[in-house]
C-alpha cells in the first residue's frame, strides 16, 4: 500500500472520522465513508479469492488448501473488524485479532474457537515439513464448510449494516 492512502492516515478510521467531522463538510465525510466501504469490499474480495483458489486445488495440495482457507477466514474477519471497529493493520500481529469480532456477530464464539484451530492447522501446513494431512485438527472438508459459512455470515452481517459485499 503506497502513501497517500486513507488506511494509512490513522490507527483507527472511526476515531479519525470523529476528529474530522467538526472540520469537514458533509460531502467530504461522505467521500471518506465511500472510501471505507470500497476498501471493506476489497478486503472481502481478497477473502473470497483465497477461498476460490483453495477450492480449485487438487487434494494432494492439502497444505496449500488449508493455508488459503485460513487466509479466507482471516480476511473475512478483517473485513468486519475494519468496517465496524475502524482498525487496519498490516503487520503479523493482526493475525491474532480475529478474536475481536463484534459481540453481535453470529456464532462469534464458535468462529473464534474454530479460527484459532484453523490458524494452528495453517501453521502446521506452512512450517512443519514432517506434518501429514492426518495431523490436521479440522481437516479439509470441515474447514471448507467452516469458511463457506463464515463467508456467508460476513455477507449477511455486513448487509445488515448497509454494506453489500
Amino acid at each position: 500500500m503506497k502513501q497517500p492512502h486513507i488506511l494509512l492516515a490513522a490507527n483507527n478510521l472511526n476515531k479519525m472520522k470523529d476528529n474530522l467531522k467538526s472540520i469537514l463538510d458533509v460531502q467530504a465525510m461522505d467521500t471518506i465513508d465511500k472510501e471505507i466501504i470500497r476498501n471493506t469490499k476489497e478486503i472481502y474480495s481478497l477473502a473470497y479469492q483465497h477461498y476460490l483458489f483453495s477450492t480449485a486445488l487438487a487434494s494432494q495440495f492439502w497444505r496449500q488448501i488449508i493455508s488459503r482457507f485460513y487466509y479466507a477466514g482471516y480476511h473475512s474477519t478483517r473485513c468486519v473488524r475494519f468496517y465496524v471497529k475502524g482498525s487496519f493493520m498490516t503487520d503479523s500481529e493482526d493475525h491474532k485479532r480475529f478474536k475481536e469480532l463484534p459481540d453481535d456477530f453470529p456464532d462469534r464464539s464458535m468462529y473464534i474457537n474454530q479460527l484459532e484451530i484453523l490458524r494452528e492447522d495453517r501453521n502446521l501446513c506452512d512450517y512443519d515439513h514432517t506434518a501429514k494431512e492426518d495431523d490436521l485438527v479440522l481437516g479439509r472438508p470441515d474447514t471448507k464448510v467452516l469458511i463457506e459459512k463464515l463467508l456467508q455470515d460476513v455477507k449477511t452481517y455486513m448487509l445488515s449494516r448497509g454494506v453489500r459485499l
